[in-house]
């Protein structure tokens, strides 16, 4: 609802960001499955929680919100299978250019240098080295790529 949540992992003693949540984000998270992921607020944040197990009850399934709020739950749910294969492909990227690019794809070139994500951040996001990702940005800005 307002502010930024960090989703983030622990990768060879190295923290990963694995999502960045800003207002009027939505998102679906089962707290009970993230044993090996922690949320970090980044700045003030407010969210609004929803226990969705009474939406399923029995007695709700004549409810005339439901087939709305399950078509919005699909929606979430394809949304988050696309960030998803975003985020793999970063993953799967040998070199840091190439996941400078992906971000830039998704992001533009201007986000690289706004005040949305810090050098380190970025270097959270992108599971990169934030000294290599600072040489390689300067560098594509020599070579006049950003």
């Amino acid at each position: 609802m307002s502010g930024r949540i960090d989703l983030s992992t622990i990768d060879d003693d190295k923290e990963i960001i694995d999502r960045i949540y800003e207002a009027s984000d939505s998102f679906s998270l089962n707290f009970s499955s993230l044993a090996d992921r922690f949320m970090v607020a980044k700045k003030d944040s407010k969210v609004l929680a929803l226990d969705v197990s009474k939406i399923f009850k029995k007695n709700k399934r004549s409810c005339s919100s439901r087939p709305i709020f399950m078509e919005n739950i699909i929606k979430l749910y394809n949304e988050q299978i696309s960030y998803l294969t975003y985020k793999l492909d970063i993953y799967s990227k040998p070199k840091i250019r190439e996941k400078i690019n992906k971000y830039i794809g998704k992001y533009g070139k201007d986000s690289l240098f706004s005040n949305k994500l810090s050098r380190e951040d970025l270097a959270k996001f992108l599971a990169c080295n934030r000294p290599a990702l600072s040489r390689e940005l300067s560098l594509m800005k020599k070579e006049g790529l950003i």
